[in-house]
C-alpha cells in the first residue's frame, strides 16, 4: 500500500491529558482479536506505521500507533518528552477506551518489549 492510503485513514484523537495520538484502525469483523503495533524507530526522518504488509493476512483488528513525538518526529518510545510519561498514559487511555467500546476484544501486542515498557507502570 501506498504511504498516502494511510494519511487518508488515519485518526488522531486527542487524549484526557492533552496528548494527541496518531493512529490507523483495520477493522475486522470476524475477529475478537485486536493486534496492537506500534512503529519501529526510523532509520531517518519522521515516523511511519510498520508492518503493515507483514500483518496483512493476520485475521484480526489491527491497530497501527504512530510514535511521531519528539524531535524530527522521530519517536519518544510511546513514553514521553522532558523526563514525562504523558506519550504512555495516553497511548495506555487509546487502548483501553478501544477495548471498552469493543468489549469482545482480546488484546495483543506485536512488539512485546514495548508492552513490558508501557505496562510496567499501570
Amino acid at each position: 500500500m501506498r504511504k498516502g492510503y494511510f494519511y487518508i485513514k488515519q485518526k488522531r484523537q486527542k487524549m484526557s491529558n492533552g496528548i494527541t495520538l496518531t493512529f490507523y484502525m483495520k477493522e475486522n469483523t470476524e475477529s475478537e482479536d485486536l493486534l496492537v503495533i506500534y512503529s519501529a524507530l526510523p532509520v531517518k526522518g519522521s515516523s511511519v506505521y510498520n508492518y503493515v504488509r507483514t500483518l496483512d493476512d493476520v485475521n484480526c483488528n489491527k491497530l497501527y500507533i504512530l510514535d511521531d513525538f519528539g524531535e524530527n518526529r522521530a519517536g519518544v518510545f510511546y513514553l514521553g518528552e522532558n523526563g514525562t510519561m504523558d506519550v504512555r498514559d495516553a497511548v495506555k487511555e487509546l487502548i483501553t477506551n478501544i477495548q471498552k467500546k469493543q468489549k469482545k476484544f482480546s488484546i495483543h501486542f506485536f512488539r512485546e518489549h514495548l508492552k513490558a515498557v508501557l505496562l510496567r507502570f499501570i
